[in-house]
């Protein structure tokens, strides 16, 4: 055990040295890796990272949760901040209150975007519930459209960038 404690200080983790990644979608097809400059990968053996609104903005940020060194870690997400979102809440009511297998479906003009609610996927945690979209610059979308994980489909029409929608089963 004393080997495994002198390692740990060295910065060596039970797994080995595992380094945290971040990275940033080009919409080309590529991804560039960003950890250095976010500094996600000097975190100390991260475990649990979750993805949260934190800050309501419209963005998700990154809250990681370390085995050792400093234990939790929030990083702000602060680019695209011009660019418009909407997030949609579900709550169930015949499929489980948390609807989670619930598939949400948003039309714009940019077409349409899919997002799946799940519960867990996370080593000890979860991403925040609810489910965010991003806009570009539109701001309205042609409708939002829920298939319940019992089937039911529901759709409503219209809504505004920069909102919240709560949907309830019906």
């Amino acid at each position: 055990m004393g080997e495994h404690l002198a390692l740990l200080k060295k910065g060596y983790s039970f797994s080995g040295w595992e380094r945290n990644k971040v990275w940033l979608n080009r919409k080309n097809g590529t991804f560039l890796d960003i950890s250095g400059i976010s500094a996600a990968d000097s975190v100390g053996d991260g475990r649990a990272a979750v993805f949260v609104d934190y800050d309501d903005d419209g963005d998700l940020d990154i809250l990681l949760r370390a085995m050792h060194g400093r234990a939790t870690l929030l990083f702000r997400n602060e680019l695209g901040q011009d660019k418009k979102w909407l997030r949609v809440v579900l709550v169930g009511t015949k499929s489980g209150r948390d609807a989670f297998g619930a598939v949400v479906r948003v039309k714009s003009r940019l077409g349409i975007q899919t997002k799946v609610k799940q519960g867990g996927g996370r080593f000890m945690a979860q991403s925040d519930p609810r489910l965010l979209f991003g806009l570009d610059d539109v701001e309205k979308v042609d409708w939002i459209e829920v298939t319940w994980p019992n089937g039911a489909k529901q759709r409503i029409d219209g809504g505004s960038a920069g909102s919240t929608i709560r949907i309830e089963e019906k």
